[in-house]
């Protein structure tokens, strides 16, 4: 899930008339080469991330130490995609997501999101050495600041900040450098160091809906009663687990996403995410459970009847606890 922070979006260029359109643009497939430079910062993590894209869905992405050395590469030629954690020696190889396969079309996530926030232009301010306008996003349910976007005249994310449910700063990622992919620099493949562990991963980033999720775990997914307002299902992944399954539901308010993970109770995640100090011990429907502080979001585990659930969001905690224990 740290691979999310990654991520920048190109668009193709177009004019925009307003601030839908301009949101519109910037959540278009990329459709231009580039490699650039960014800082992200995620509750107090920094980090310098090196980024190169060519059309129509080639990545490489590498998350940088103090000295400027990888800690997390992630490469994909479009059909395969190599994650590779450096300090754990450890490649993972597995399909990348199709941002296209989505129960959820953009439309339907345009409106989701309008429906929950209201869009506001408020001038242009150059990043990276670039114009850029400035698209805010505010809550309409609590008036509050979601996100704020710089983008640029083709679509580009220069600049992006988030808000919590409080208003204060959550993330930030900004571009510090960004230009054309220099010739020379297109090589998209990966190839594991020696002695690095390479694992196949099982994990096909499907979009599923419950009935299908059901058929394919033999589990029968257990959707939280109570959601914040605004927040919808939105799909559900099954995760393969030794002779079991994980489900991986998410839920979004167009803007904000939920994950909730139903696993075996000993299974082990490996979802990208590191807590931010040791979790606290809190109570969920009166049962032991933990709490910990990660770069997305706060992290809620807790088990019941035989099963494990983690729970994923940007959320307050006293939400995070009415979301666990309407699972049923």
């Amino acid at each position: 899930m740290f691979a999310e922070l990654l991520l920048a979006a190109l668009a193709v260029p177009v004019l925009a008339q307003d601030s839908e359109d301009l949101l519109k643009l910037s959540l278009s497939r990329p459709a231009a080469a580039y490699s650039g430079e960014m800082r992200v910062s995620a509750r107090g993590q920094i980090r310098t991330i090196r980024v190169s894209h060519a059309p129509p869905d080639r990545w490489r992405r590498e998350a940088l130490d103090s000295e400027g050395k990888p800690l997390l590469i992630i490469v994909s030629d479009g059909r395969t995609q190599w994650t590779y954690d450096v300090r754990r020696s450890l490649v993972r190889k597995g399909e990348p997501a199709d941002p296209d396969y989505k129960l959820m079309d953009p439309d339907e996530e345009l409106a989701l999101l309008m429906r929950n926030y209201e869009l506001k232009l408020s001038g242009k301010e150059p990043v990276a050495g670039r114009s850029a306008s400035v698209l805010e996003v505010s809550s309409r349910i609590t008036g509050k600041p979601a996100r704020r976007l710089w983008i640029g005249k083709d679509g580009l994310i220069l600049r992006r900040i988030a808000y919590g449910e409080d208003g204060a700063e959550t993330s930030s990622m900004e571009f510090v450098r960004i230009g054309p992919l220099p010739k020379g620099q297109a090589d998209f493949s990966f190839v594991a160091p020696p002695g690095v562990r390479v694992v196949e991963s099982r994990w096909k980033p499907d979009f599923m809906d419950l009935e299908e999720a059901a058929d394919a775990s033999g589990l029968e997914p257990r959707l939280p009663a109570w959601l914040p307002q605004g927040f919808v299902f939105e799909s559900v992944n099954v995760m393969p687990f030794k002779s079991g399954s994980i489900l991986h539901l998410r839920f979004t308010d167009g803007a904000d996403a939920l994950s909730l993970f139903q696993c075996p109770p000993k299974a082990r995640l490996r979802l990208g995410w590191r807590s931010m100090g040791p979790p606290k011990t809190v109570r969920v429907a009166g049962e032991k459970a933990r709490l910990a502080l990660s770069a997305e979001g706060k992290v809620l585990d807790w088990r019941r009847g035989g099963q494990r659930f983690v729970l994923i969001g940007p959320l307050s905690a006293e939400a995070m606890r009415k979301v666990a224990e309407s699972v049923p």
